[in-house]
């Protein structure tokens, strides 16, 4: 697969190189287009289209070999392969600063502007969409867990689902949970459930504790997770021994209650394993230049935006009573309340502050509403909200301030950043569960925050709203 993905890539980058000769002429880019014998002597003559073919050649290998060693091609298995796109937004940029030198060595002898500065256009978004249709399609076809590493549970109290959603997450291993295990009775026909990812998973409660060593030689498992808080240290002692007798690997999580996997890191003193709080990361140059990209970004979007702001008003107010707009007070950061805009999407008469629709064919919603929310087009004018201040183009969604009276101390923490229009929950496969049952997502994006992020999850996106469409 990587071989075919390079082989995609380096025919990519070279018909983008010969495309933009072709654009530069069509465009008369420097007057690359003037015949040569129409040219003054001693003006340089435009670059032959052999020559195109020579020094595209070379580009293009230099332009994989930097995405290679980028590690581009790698697998990506953290949260929805951001960590791939991001390192392809890095090799994008370095292929653009050395792919090119090549054509300047015939500088002297050749105009390359036109085709150069065509080619700083043409050959990173004939890329962009060549990645976005390539992982779109072996992520359909091909791009699935393998899931062989059979996974037992010790433990099936209230955050089994949990633990469940977080083994069907993983992709290396891809884990094949088996069951789990429970210290009280076990009635038949008990499941623990769960969605994540787009995936259904309902694993059946084998039987109690006593049973381990039964059902991990009945069903060949691999490792077994220990879920239990409660769980006395002997009788962890006894299943760390029994399974490193079989050959089992052992994994202990958090014994200290549902812990977010982004909210805690592991670290050494004197030999002790220490699980110690993750702190958002200060990034005062990074804020800085956020904000002056969303106010940037905003204004103009709300300049060029303003004849669909006006039609979908005007279609909004045409199709049921009510005000165009629909405001409702959020939360932003560090829990300051501020008011949220949205095109009105629901009957006037719907509770302002009830639980968001989950079906389409909700009542509540109106027949513009269908299509605004559908596309998400109803979030246009929280591009007021980011213009203010309020909010930035990516972030945490902003939630209302009844849901977060009820925030735990670690979902609090999503309160550390501006919430945004858009974010990871937002473009994952989880975004029909709450937002504050995915926590995981709002806590990746705070550690791992930058502006290559931010881009990733825009051009995804678009993406997302023109397959809503």
């Amino acid at each position: 697969m990587r071989v075919l993905l390079v082989l995609i890539d380096l025919a990519t980058v070279y018909a983008g190189i010969i495309l933009s000769l072709y654009v530069a002429r069509l465009f008369n880019l420097f007057d690359a287009g003037v015949p040569v014998k129409e040219l003054a002597e001693g003006v340089l003559r435009p670059i032959p289209k052999d020559h195109v073919l020579v020094y595209g050649a070379i580009s293009s290998l230099l332009a994989v070999i930097i995405m290679w060693w980028q590690g581009t091609y790698n697998p990506s298995l953290n949260h929805m392969k951001l960590d791939g796109d991001r390192r392809f937004i890095r090799s994008l940029t370095m292929v653009m600063l050395v792919t090119f030198p090549p054509f300047l060595y015939v500088q002297n002898q050749f105009d390359t502007r036109g085709m150069l500065t065509a080619a700083m256009v043409v050959v990173p978004m004939l890329l962009i969409l060549q990645k976005t249709l390539s992982v779109a399609f072996i992520s359909k076809h091909y791009d699935r867990p393998v899931r062989t590493h059979k996974l037992l549970i010790v433990g099936a109290h209230k955050e089994g689902p949990y633990v469940l959603r977080q083994a069907l997450s993983c992709w290396d291993p891809g884990y094949l949970p088996v069951g789990f295990l429970s210290k009280d009775p076990v009635r038949n026909g008990d499941y623990i459930e769960t969605e994540s990812r787009g995936l259904v998973g309902s694993v059946p409660v084998l039987g109690d504790y006593s049973q381990l060593e039964h059902f991990i030689k009945r069903h060949a498992i691999e490792e077994v997770w220990i879920n239990d808080p409660e769980m006395p240290q002997d009788e962890i002692v006894d299943i760390l021994r029994l399974c490193e007798s079989r050959g089992v690997v052992t994994s202990m999580l958090p014994s200290i209650g549902r812990i977010p996997t982004m909210s805690v890191t592991a670290t050494y003193a004197g030999g002790q394993v220490l699980l110690r709080e993750r702190r958002a990361p200060e990034r005062i140059y990074y804020d800085k230049m956020k904000r002056a990209v969303d106010f940037t970004a905003s204004s103009l979007m709300l300049i060029g935006l303003s004849p669909l702001l006006i039609l979908i008003a005007i279609w909004v107010k045409l199709d049921s009573k009510g005000p165009v707009f629909f405001s409702q007070e959020r939360v932003g950061k560090n829990g300051k309340p501020f008011r949220m805009f949205k095109f009105r999407s629901m009957h006037v008469n719907a509770p302002k502050y009830a639980v968001s629709p989950s079906s389409k064919l909700d009542p509540r919603i109106t027949r513009s509403g269908r299509f605004l929310r559908k596309s998400s087009l109803d979030e246009l004018p929280q591009l007021f909200n980011v213009f203010k201040g309020d909010m930035s183009l990516v972030g945490p969604r902003p939630e209302m301030p009844f849901i977060v009276e009820q925030y735990t101390r670690f979902q609090r923490a999503r309160l550390q950043v501006k919430p945004g229009i858009t974010g990871l929950w937002q473009i994952s496969a989880d975004r029909s569960i709450a937002i504050h049952d995915n926590l995981d997502y709002d806590l990746y994006y705070i550690q791992n925050r930058s502006l290559t992020t931010d881009m990733v999850i825009l051009w995804r996106t678009v993406w997302f709203a023109i397959h809503g469409i």
